[in-house]
C-alpha cells in the first residue's frame, strides 16, 4: 500500500495538478520568492522530486517566518508546498468517505457557520461545548 500511495504521490499526473494549484497560488508572489525557480526549472524538478520521493529520501524544509502587519506568518518553500499539495491530492479521496458528516472544517463542510447551527440545534441544559483549535500546536 506505502508503494502504490508513494507512486500516486510521485505520478507527472499528480505532480502537475499539485504544480499547476501552487503556480496560481503564488502567482503574486514577489521575485524573490522560491516559486519562481520552481517554474523556471520545472521539468528537471519534477523529475528530482519525484525520484526522491519514490527513493524516501525527500525531506521538508523548515518553513520561513515573515511579520506581515505585526503578526508571524509561516511560509512552506515552494515545492514542500507542492509535496504537501500532491498528498493531499492522492489522500482525499481515500480518506473522505471516512470523516463523519458532522466535521464542518473540510471543503464543502459548512465551515464554522454550519458548525454553530449544530451546536445551538444539540443545545440543552446539560450539554458541554469544547472548541478547539490544533494551529499553533506544534
Amino acid at each position: 500500500m506505502r508503494t502504490d500511495l508513494i507512486d500516486s504521490v510521485a505520478s507527472v499526473a499528480t505532480l502537475e495538478a499539485a504544480y499547476a494549484w501552487l503556480c496560481d497560488r503564488r502567482a503574486k508572489y514577489g521575485p524573490n520568492s522560491d516559486i519562481w525557480d520552481l517554474r523556471h526549472c520545472w521539468p528537471e524538478a519534477r523529475s528530482e522530486i519525484a525520484a526522491q520521493l519514490g527513493a524516501g529520501t525527500y525531506q521538508f524544509s523548515p518553513t520561513k517566518v515573515y511579520v506581515i502587519d505585526g503578526e508571524y506568518k509561516e511560509v512552506w518553500t515552494a515545492r514542500d508546498a507542492l509535496i504537501l499539495k500532491a498528498i493531499t491530492i492522492v489522500l482525499t479521496p481515500i480518506l473522505a468517505p471516512l470523516l463523519k458528516k458532522t466535521c464542518t472544517h473540510v471543503t464543502g463542510g459548512g465551515g464554522p457557520k454550519r458548525a454553530v447551527r449544530q451546536i445551538v440545534r444539540n443545545l440543552n441544559c446539560d450539554s458541554h461545548i469544547l472548541r478547539s483549535d490544533i494551529a499553533d500546536y506544534y
